[in-house]
């Protein structure tokens, strides 16, 4: 039970965090997105409610029940899809400043007792000219470490 307050007060911290830097262009869109994340965080545990009755109106001798996730489980799930979310926030976020679509982003995340910290975002893009351009629009914006990489 722990691990799921957990997971959905991580989902909370970093949507508003993502909200945070978005800016006002992006806000309300982070704010959808991180309630949509919270939503399915709370309604997961329903999922093993459902679950039980449909396992119980199945035929006998047939086992058609999925596991229900728990602990560490939902937690890296919980995790690959911040990654994921992070990941994609930045790249509208370039395209939409610059006008380029980047080719990918990858963020290193360190996960903490008390909440995540970004440690470093890479970024490949294929326009050379504005490689420092974004770079130093990544610094500025997000703070850490960032890096760009063309092609």
């Amino acid at each position: 039970m722990r691990d799921y307050f957990f997971s959905l007060m991580l989902a909370a911290v970093i949507g508003g965090l993502c909200s945070l830097i978005a800016g006002e262009k992006y806000e309300k869109h982070m704010k959808f997105a991180a309630s949509l994340v919270c939503l399915c965080l709370m309604l997961l545990p329903l999922k093993g409610v459902i679950g039980s009755v449909g396992s119980e109106i199945s035929a006998p001798g047939s086992d058609t029940s999925v596991p229900a996730l728990s602990g560490p489980d939902l937690d890296s799930l919980a995790r690959e899809e911040t990654k994921r979310q992070s990941e994609k926030y930045i790249c509208d976020i370039i395209s939409g400043e610059f006008g380029i679509n980047p080719l990918y982003a990858d963020i290193e995340i360190d996960w903490r007792e008390d909440g995540a910290v970004i440690n470093r975002i890479t970024v490949g893009i294929a326009d050379k000219g504005k490689k420092q351009a974004v770079e130093d629009f990544l610094k500025n914006r997000l703070g850490g470490e960032a890096e760009v990489v063309e092609g």
